[in-house]
């Protein structure tokens, strides 16, 4: 079964939060220098993201945009195996594969028009979505604070009455 869009960019965005590697590091400073980003701006795993992670973040990247190719690790499972004694199954040896994405800087996207961005769908996120419309604030612009927060575990409009 496949994933459906919002699981598929919510798992892009807990893979470049949760991921502690450095490989990709110089490749991306180096990248997005010579587009002109100056280094102390590139701080990847907070403005930097692949398109899925921007989306799920409620941020669109613009038309045109090039960004920097890094290399990451997809794991998979390996094939389901049967014991020939015992007609038992178990689960193949896992493996990762090679794949290449690309990454954009956050000063290559915009936030997400309300009329294309819809409030989130889980109880949560739409208790603070409606939370922050009912405080006159703009619930798209603060899309990227939110989910970051929310990843921390905060819920960044205080307590809902």
């Amino acid at each position: 079964m496949r994933a459906s869009r919002e699981e598929m960019q919510q798992e892009a965005l807990s893979r470049a939060v949760g991921n502690q590697s450095t490989a990709n590091g110089a490749p991306i400073f180096a990248g997005f220098m010579e587009k002109g980003i100056s280094e102390d701006d590139i701080k990847p795993r907070e403005n930097v993201f692949t398109y899925n992670a921007w989306r799920a973040l409620g941020r669109q990247v613009r038309r045109g945009e090039h960004g920097v190719k890094v290399t990451t690790w997809i794991p998979a499972a390996g094939k389901e195996e049967t014991d020939p004694e015992t007609g038992e199954k178990k689960a193949g040896r896992g493996f990762k594969v090679c794949k290449f994405a690309t990454v954009f800087h956050i000063s290559q996207t915009d936030p997400i028009q309300p009329a294309k961005q819809s409030p989130p769908r889980n109880g949560d996120g739409t208790a603070a979505y409606l939370a922050a419309r009912d405080r006159g604030l703009d619930p798209v612009d603060l899309a990227y604070e939110d989910r970051c927060a929310e990843l921390a575990g905060i819920n960044p409009y205080g307590p809902l009455e």
